[in-house]
């Protein structure tokens, strides 16, 4: 039991005193023993990176951009990573750990919070909300090396197959095209669910990835910059106007060499744009090498001819300048998902694309959740929130998934954590629970976890300890 239970909850081999450890309690109180065994593993930090994994993996957590062959590093991809380890080593409500991830900005924003907050704490709360936005981010995004049309759409595709199979279970993707052909999900559903997060999008107004970052610098820490900048912007200028000079000699050596009445004409052709140059100035200066390859990466090339050090001054102005740069403030940034500020601007209108084409747009459509899902509950979502900077409808959502009363998040939440300790789900399609996929196998069991697991507070390390210590895992296998 001990093997099982240490693999299931961290992913490693308990180790030999652990094993005699727990064989020696087992002889006394089996039951009292395996509880302990279990509350030990919870509180290991290896729970939270083995479980994290699951859910990474759920999100689609990548290092890099994917898409295109050139598959673009993602160099703060690692903070979201972070995040949901610490997120289940702290056993984060689970409700609060799904509204953190679809809207951290607009919980910051909601609560006045931001990097430049008055107290650390503040700061570093204003950190781990934007960091969870980070779910939103993980979809293939090749928009940094091929910012196209397609490339920005399929993104943003993507990412609503992510969050449509991590939090409601459901394939949703092929009503991009036309209602769905099995499931009650229409079209014009997919396109309300995302109306919820196209002003995050912005697909006319797109932002690459690098431009998504969300920098987590203080404004003084902005200010020392700065300052600093200023000054290697002056040695920067300093270096640039001795290129110039060292240039010019140069060039006035090379012109020394040129027959008389060319030279003028040798020299406006050289100054003159590359792109500007007429036919015969570039065959001029074809004709006269030495002129037409001087620039400033290649003045080393005449230093040893005039014996000068102009390659080596300019170097040392060069690492200067870089030094001073090195005195800045540690920047550090997120990979986050967030709205930027309308400041009196309406909200870009969504629509139901045509087959799926986004060239071709057809009916308007706001905010909502499934429309299959009215029955159960409200699914409406407000167009705009004006007490936030933002239109708030990602928040919105995240409010209507937690509430205690949606039919689909904690049972697919349960049925995954089944399915891990069990080897298959009560409901074995666990991504699927829409009319293709597989029938629970348990329907009452399943109700009945979710609904203590919803009113135990969200507590994922207590629903393993349900799971663990319950008398079908222990006799299992």
């Amino acid at each position: 039991q001990i093997r099982r239970a240490t693999f299931d909850l961290t992913g490693l081999p308990p180790s030999p005193q652990a094993a005699d450890d727990f064989a020696a309690a087992f002889q006394q109180d089996p039951d009292r023993a395996f509880v302990a065994l279990v509350d030990r593993l919870l509180d290991s930090p290896a729970y939270g990176e083995r479980w994290a994994r699951h859910w990474l993996d759920v999100a689609g957590y990548a290092d890099s951009d994917g898409y295109a062959e050139q598959d673009l590093p993602r160099e703060h991809a690692y903070r979201y990573r972070d995040y949901v380890i610490r997120a289940l080593n702290d056993d984060m409500p689970y409700d609060q750990f799904v509204r953190e991830q679809l809207a951290g900005d607009e919980l910051a924003a909601e609560l006045r919070i931001d990097a430049n907050a008055d107290s650390p704490d503040q700061r570093a709360e204003f950190e781990r909300l934007v960091t969870a936005t980070g779910f939103l981010r993980m979809a293939p995004d090749g928009t940094g090396a091929q910012n196209d049309l397609a490339a920005r759409h399929a993104s943003v595709a993507a990412t609503m197959q992510i969050v449509s199979s991590a939090l409601y279970g459901m394939t949703i993707g092929c009503a991009q095209c036309h209602d769905h052909r099995y499931d009650a999900i229409s079209q014009a559903d997919y396109y309300r669910l995302r109306a919820v997060f196209d002003p995050g999008f912005d697909v006319a107004n797109w932002r690459v990835p690098a431009a998504r970052l969300v920098s987590l610098q203080t404004k003084e820490e902005q200010q020392q910059a700065a300052a600093i900048e200023a000054e290697a912007k002056k040695l920067d200028d300093a270096r640039l106007a001795k290129q110039e000079e060292f240039i010019t000699e140069v060039l006035g050596k090379e012109l020394a060499k040129a027959d008389e009445a060319s030279r003028d004409v040798l020299r406006k052709a050289y100054r003159t744009a590359a792109a500007e140059r007429t036919a015969e100035q570039v065959e001029l200066l074809k004709q006269h090498p030495r002129i037409n390859q001087l620039s400033a990466g290649s003045l080393y090339l005449y230093d040893s001819t005039y014996q000068t050090k102009h390659a080596e001054t300019l170097k040392a102005m060069a690492d200067e300048a870089a030094a001073v740069r090195a005195k800045k403030p540690p920047t550090r940034c997120v990979r986050a998902f967030c709205e930027v500020a309308r400041q009196g601007e309406s909200v870009p209108a969504s629509f139901v694309f045509h087959r799926g084409d986004p060239a071709s747009p057809k009916e308007e459509v706001g905010p909502g959740d499934l429309s299959v899902l009215a029955s159960y509950r409200d699914v409406a979502i407000p167009h705009d929130t004006p007490d936030l900077p933002t239109t708030g409808r990602r928040l919105a959502l995240a409010r209507l998934l937690t509430d205690g009363s949606h039919p689909l998040l904690a049972r697919v939440l349960v049925n995954r954590v089944w399915m891990h300790h069990f080897g298959a789900g009560i409901v074995p399609s666990v991504a699927d629970f829409g009319v293709l996929g597989d029938r629970p196998t348990h329907p009452e069991l399943l109700d009945w976890l979710a609904a203590e697991f919803v009113e135990s507070g969200w507590s994922l390390k207590r629903l393993h300890r349900q799971m663990k210590t319950s008398e079908a895992w222990r006799q299992a296998g």
